[in-house]
Parts: structure tokens; C-alpha cells; sequence
């Protein structure tokens, strides 16, 4: 199995084109069509985890935070980034991020966050929105089968707890062919009648090149009617942040301990006059600007890090704001992720082992 190979599987949980537009996610260094050997996973890439994944015969590291965020203009010796490139170049180790789109799915950042802290019912925060798009195709009877199992193969018609979902209207379809056509049905240059089934499925916009190519080979006419159409609806599979609520209601002092108790965090930065939390939400990473969604789900106390201080006060009396720290609050996915990888590599009857990494630090210190 090589890498391209073990990525395109593992794209399938967290789609690449969930990401925020501006993320850098996908690989970042390395040759992908070499055989995957072990995988090394951090939130962070520095020198002592390259050193980490040479000792473990690893030539794949993922991690969670970008190694090129912005464009570089040179890849040099002079700087950490330079430096990092070249040690993986050095030593044949690829480099892949799961940014945005790994917050953004279930079993990612923020789900995890929602259900270490013991939440219930627990939903997205900031669903995706216009990713959906639905896909119509006419299809004669007797080969509607293999023209909708063909789109669902390839992801059509796919939801969180549902797969191979459309739906289905008999009618009648009439074309008239030209005298060099080669009509599945009837003959050139005769009006032909055909009892048709129209398919209809939702899908996300990124899977449509995909289902044209799968129509294609597995539909008998030669030119094939079907319709796409760009839709609004909210994606409820994919987003930002989550929420949910407490097993039992708590007085914030005391949810406040709690939150500490379950990140192992030696402290957090809050602000807020609310006197008890019962509903809660989560956005790991800097999530300061689903603030208003949280206060719009009726959260009582809002998860997060990197809040300024002007919104700490701005929102004193509306939420228990909490900053629990940007490390602290997405280095639990990572355990996810190997679950999700080692999934895949048993799936394939390959051996390579996924390590999380012993290695990773914490940019921010506490005294």
C-alpha cells in the first residue's frame, strides 16, 4: 500500500474540501507513491519528532497543524521550517496535515472534545454550508440498478447514518436520434418512447466528477441526460464546533473544576456571571468567532482558546466563557485518528503500525 494510497482511504473520513478555504491540508513534503511503512502522528512538526519517527521506521508523519501555512519563498537552512523541510527530505519522510477538515468531521477535534467532557446529544456547532448539491440522471428500467448502485459506489447519496439513499419517479423519456446514432433503444431517425426512471440524490459538490464518471460506464445510452443543481441546505455531517449537554446540570465553579479534571489541564482562563451550566459548547483551537453560535444554541458555558480580552469582557454576562488552552484542547483527537488509520491498514492486510508521537510540545508554558 503506498502512501497516496493509505491518504485516499483516510480522505474519505475527513474530505480534504471540508477544510477552510484559506487551510493548507493534504500533503505537504514527500514522495507519495512510496510504500507506507509506520506512521508517526503529532499536533506539531518539529526536529526531535522527524528524529522520533526515524527511531520508530516511520516515513509518514501527520499532524494536525500545517508545516506551510502561508508560501514559502525559499526553503532554507536559516529558518525552523527550512530546516524541518530538509530533514524530511533527508530521510524520505512524508509530511501530511489534517487541519480544518479533521475538527470538521465526526471523531474529530471538536466531537472528541464533546464527548471527553461526558456531553450528550451532541451536534455540530457550525454545520458546513453550500457543499450540497443534488444530482438527477434518467435511466431506462431494467438498468436502474447498475446505474444507482454505480453512484453509490462512489459516494452518492451518502450521510452520517445512512448510505445509498435516493429517490425514484417512473415516467417517460423521448428522443429521436440522428442517422450516425446508435440508440440503446429503438433505431436512428425514429421518435422512441422509453419507460425511464429518474434517480435523484443529494451529494456533496466535491463527489460530482466522480458520479459522472461512474453514470457514464454503467448507462446504456450513448449522450445521457442528468441535472445538477447547487443547493443551500445546511450540511449536518460536517462543521465546526459541537455542543451538547451535561449528564446533570452543575454550578460553574464546579463545572469549571470539571473541565480541568477531564482536559488534565494545571489551569484555564474564564470569564462569566452565569451561576450554572447545563448546556455546553466546544470549538477546539481558536474558536472565538463561534462565540454568537454557541450563545444562539443556548449554551451556557462556551469551550475554546486563544479568546482576547476584549472578548472576555464583552461576553461576561451572556456565557462562561472558558480558554482551556490550544494544545490542551486538540491533542486528544490524535488517539481518534489512530484508530481511524490502524482501520485502514487492516483493511488493506498491511503491518504497519501508527505511533503517536512521545515527542510533541506545547508551545505555551505555565509557571
Amino acid at each position: 500500500m503506498t502512501i497516496k494510497q493509505l491518504l485516499f482511504e483516510l480522505e474519505k473520513w475527513i474530505p480534504t474540501q471540508i477544510a477552510w478555504s484559506k487551510d493548507n491540508v493534504g500533503i505537504q513534503v514527500g514522495e507519495v507513491e512510496s510504500k507506507i511503512q509506520n506512521i508517526l502522528l503529532a499536533l506539531d512538526l518539529n526536529l526531535e519528532i522527524i528524529e522520533e519517527a526515524k527511531s520508530k521506521s516511520a516515513n509518514l508523519i501527520i499532524t494536525h497543524h500545517p508545516l506551510f501555512f502561508n508560501p514559502a519563498r525559499s526553503i532554507t537552512s536559516n529558518t525552523l521550517q527550512g530546516k524541518l523541510t530538509i530533514e524530511l527530505l533527508k530521510n524520505n519522510i512524508s509530511c501530511y496535515a489534517a487541519h480544518t477538515n479533521l475538527d470538521s468531521v465526526n471523531g474529530g477535534v471538536n466531537t472528541t472534545l464533546a464527548n471527553l467532557l461526558d456531553l450528550k446529544e451532541i451536534k455540530i456547532l457550525a454545520p458546513l454550508q453550500d457543499s450540497l448539491c443534488k444530482f438527477i440522471v434518467f435511466v431506462p428500467e431494467k438498468n436502474v440498478e447498475q446505474v444507482a448502485e454505480a453512484i453509490h459506489s462512489v459516494g452518492g447519496g451518502m450521510f452520517l447514518k445512512y448510505d445509498k439513499c435516493s429517490f425514484r419517479t417512473k415516467g417517460t423519456g423521448t428522443f429521436r436520434g440522428s442517422s450516425d446514432s446508435k440508440p440503446a433503444i429503438g433505431k436512428p431517425m425514429k421518435l422512441e418512447y422509453a419507460k425511464e426512471i429518474k434517480i435523484e440524490i443529494l451529494t456533496e459538490q466535491w463527489k460530482i466528477s466522480e458520479i459522472i464518471k461512474a453514470v457514464h460506464e454503467n448507462h446504456p445510452y450513448e449522450e445521457i441526460a442528468y441535472d445538477i443543481i447547487s443547493l443551500n441546505n445546511t450540511h449536518h455531517n460536517f462543521g465546526l464546533g459541537a455542543y451538547g449537554s451535561l449528564k446533570k446540570k452543575m454550578k460553574s465553579i464546579e463545572f469549571l473544576k470539571f473541565v480541568k479534571n477531564k482536559l488534565k489541564v494545571s489551569a484555564i482562563r474564564y470569564s462569566g456571571n452565569i451561576s450554572s451550566v447545563s448546556k455546553v459548547a466546544v470549538c477546539g483551537g481558536s474558536g472565538s468567532k463561534y462565540l454568537l453560535n454557541a450563545i444562539q444554541k443556548g449554551a451556557d458555558a462556551f469551550i475554546t482558546s486563544d479568546i482576547s480580552y476584549h472578548i472576555f469582557q464583552e461576553y461576561s454576562e451572556k456565557i462562561l466563557l472558558i480558554d482551556a488552552g490550544h494544545y490542551e484542547t486538540e491533542h486528544h483527537v490524535l488517539p481518534s485518528l489512530q484508530k481511524n488509520l490502524e482501520k485502514i491498514i487492516y483493511n488493506h492486510k498491511e503491518t504497519s503500525k501508527v505511533h503517536i508521537s512521545h515527542k510533541m510540545k506545547n508551545p505555551v508554558s505555565y509557571l
